[in-house]
């Protein structure tokens, strides 16, 4: 599994939007992106200039896009970088069952109190429409929705487990590993393997992601990156910077 897992892993925002979620994806063959209402992930084949120029085009003016491999990239004179760090990339092929908790499917009605709970946690963009990359759960406490976890890519073979996160005030209860086991679950009975990005200072994440059969397979780095307001130039002249 670990050569096919190479191929995919390695670059996983492009390998879901060539495959399983190549439905939900705009751009060519060297670049593609989600729609911005979806998340802002984006992915391209290789660390070239003309995928960076593909991707300048399906990303307007001053926006933010998420890029994912497996050391931070050198990106061309008309990219800002706003944000990096390291994350490990994690892959369960033996889940561990834990306790459950009392849990519910969450829908588009639930969307306004998925995205206060991400702007509070911090689990990873979450957007209007981030709820139709797969099946989220999410437990409620009163009525109020107090931890959820999803899925987000998808990729031949493996699904990635997302937007794991709980209220501050209802934290240590085990509703996180709750929600991540059961969301491993709906994904080892479709027959693929689950993996996640967890940052790689979360030491509580890294511990509970492990009790639950989660591996580390390699350390990426999860970039943040804004076209700058100005057009880029003519790809005859885009450069490196020190080129």
């Amino acid at each position: 599994m670990e050569n096919k897992a190479s191929q995919l892993l390695d670059n996983p925002i492009w390998h879901a939007l060539t495959s399983a979620q190549a439905d939900l994806s705009l751009g060519d063959d060297r670049a593609r992106r989600y729609p911005s209402i979806i998340t802002t992930l984006a992915g391209m084949r290789d660390e070239s200039l003309e995928s960076f120029s593909s991707l300048s085009r399906i990303v307007t003016r001053s926006e933010r896009v998420g890029l994912c491999a497996k050391h931070e990239l050198r990106a061309p004179e008309y990219w800002e970088l706003a944000l990096s760090f390291a994350v490990a990339q994690m892959v369960c092929t033996r889940p561990r069952d834990c306790k459950k908790q009392e849990m519910v499917v969450l829908t588009v009605d639930d969307v306004v109190e998925m995205k206060e709970l991400a702007r509070l946690t911090q689990p990873g963009p979450f957007a209007d429409r981030t709820i139709e990359l797969g099946t989220f759960y999410g437990i409620k406490d009163k009525g109020k929705l107090v931890a959820m976890a999803g899925e987000r890519m998808k990729l031949d073979g493996f699904e990635e487990v997302s937007a794991v996160c709980t209220h501050p005030d209802f934290q240590g209860r085990g509703y996180a590993r709750s929600l991540v086991s059961a969301v491993c679950q709906n994904i080892t009975e479709r027959g693929n393997t689950p993996f996640l990005h967890v940052k790689e200072d979360n030491t509580a994440g890294l511990a509970s992601y492990a009790s639950l059969g989660f591996e580390k397979r390699q350390t990426m780095v999860f970039s943040v990156y804004r076209r700058e307001a100005t057009l880029p130039p003519a790809s005859e002249d885009i450069r490196f910077p020190g080129v």
